[in-house]
């Protein structure tokens, strides 16, 4: 069997909130968009999990789901998840969620610091997992620095939750998550303690470099990324989630046995306003075809929120992300070089060569065609030639080609 992983993130419930279901109260007209609304989200995901059998299905939320650690809002997305999973058909082995840096009650930090009060402390650690336990009671929660373990009944995939903002002071920029010792100690022990499962491991925080652009300065990856990393190296991780930071992203580490995955999220929800710069509210689904060590393969279905026509798959050119992107082994890989020079050597001879067309003729199913063009431009850099050729889109599929211009 295989499985199907829809991920949601940064939800930010809270006042006047663009969604009905996550709007905590009114303090003004808020922006009412039609498609900003649980059910387009619903029947957007629900579109996108067709063929799949509901005991393969898992949702996840990457943390964020309050906008300021108020209980009403972290009730109401809780309440929101629960919905979705239950009209998406999610059994409740499959649910699971995580805190943000949002979710902690930043008043009980203040307290708790300026009184030396022990039980302010200790009730800001614990409050959002008591309030996701009661109002999300299907999903298995991480919190308190104590990851937890979404046991995938229908295949051999573990899913470990981590709680990245547990030693964030919470009442001090720049809010970097940290898992500390314990926390990684103990998912060294779940990992050592199956072998022969995939692993996957999903945190809030991002544990590399996310685009700059038009953002501040990057201030808040997890600060022990590095040993987070090494672990899943050492272990079959392939796959890594964070929300976190609102721009969706997907990257892979390839300094390893094999390619982990590591899919940035962006936000589901928030309000675009606050979006970074150029970015939108983005969710993801992994489809994965097959989960053995050594050949996870599989596509990462992306959509974005486009205001006026709802939920939209992204182009590549202007949201940098694809439609649906493939991720495989590194044996699916090896040829990347050689294909390479074969689009240049043939678009010398025909003039043009549809990047798509030619890996479909490979069978290269699980290769990007934007890592085949990242790879033609390298080896076009160093050619005396390299004037010759452009790049363009290929207006029946929107992939790229290359075309020959003198």
């Amino acid at each position: 069997m295989g499985l199907t992983l829809v991920i949601v993130s940064d939800l930010h419930a809270g006042v006047d909130h663009p969604v009905p279901e996550l709007r905590t109260k009114e303090t003004r007209s808020p922006d009412r968009l039609p498609h900003s609304t649980l059910r387009s989200l619903r029947e957007a995901i629900a579109e996108d999990l067709a063929g799949s059998t509901p005991d393969e299905r898992v949702l996840l939320c990457a943390g964020d789901l309050a906008d300021t650690g108020q209980s009403a809002e972290i009730e109401k997305a809780c309440t929101f998840l629960e919905t979705l999973s239950h009209e998406l058909e999610i059994p409740t082995l499959g649910r699971g969620l995580i805190p943000g840096n949002h979710d902690i009650d930043r008043p009980l930090v203040t307290i708790a610091n300026s009184h030396s009060d022990g039980w302010y402390l200790a009730k800001r650690l614990t409050k959002f997992t008591e309030l996701a336990r009661t109002h999300a009671p299907s999903f298995v929660v991480a919190s308190e620095g104590i990851p937890a373990v979404l046991q995938v009944a229908s295949c051999q995939v573990r899913i470990h939750l981590l709680d990245s903002p547990y030693h964030d002071p919470h009442d001090v920029k720049p809010h970097h998550g940290r898992l500390g010792t314990d926390q990684l100690n103990r998912l060294d022990q779940e990992l050592q303690a199956a072998p022969a499962a995939t692993h996957i491991v999903a945190l809030h925080h991002h544990v590399g470099p996310m685009p700059s652009g038009a953002d501040r300065a990057d201030f808040s990856q997890l600060l022990d990324a590095d040993e987070l990393i090494a672990l899943a190296r050492n272990h079959n991780v392939r796959l890594i989630i964070h929300g976190h930071r609102h721009r969706a992203k997907i990257d892979a580490l390839v300094d390893t046995t094999e390619p982990i995955t590591v899919l940035g999220s962006g936000s589901t929800t928030i309000p675009v306003a606050r979006l970074p710069y150029r970015a939108m509210n983005t969710y993801h689904v992994v489809q994965f075809e097959s989960l053995a060590r050594g050949a996870t393969r599989g596509f990462i279905l992306s959509r974005v929120l486009n205001l006026v026509d709802g939920w939209q798959r992204p182009k590549y050119e202007t949201h940098g992300l694809e439609a649906r992107r493939p991720f495989a082994p590194f044996d699916d890989l090896r040829d990347l070089e050689s294909w390479a020079a074969d689009v240049i050597s043939t678009c010398l001879l025909t003039r043009l060569v549809k990047l798509d067309v030619f890996l479909r003729d490979k069978g290269a199913t699980f290769v990007s065609v934007y890592d085949l063009a990242k790879t033609v431009r390298a080896q076009l850099a160093i050619r005396s030639d390299r004037d010759q050729f452009e790049f363009s889109t290929n207006d029946a599929s929107g992939a790229p080609q290359l075309q020959l211009i003198t």
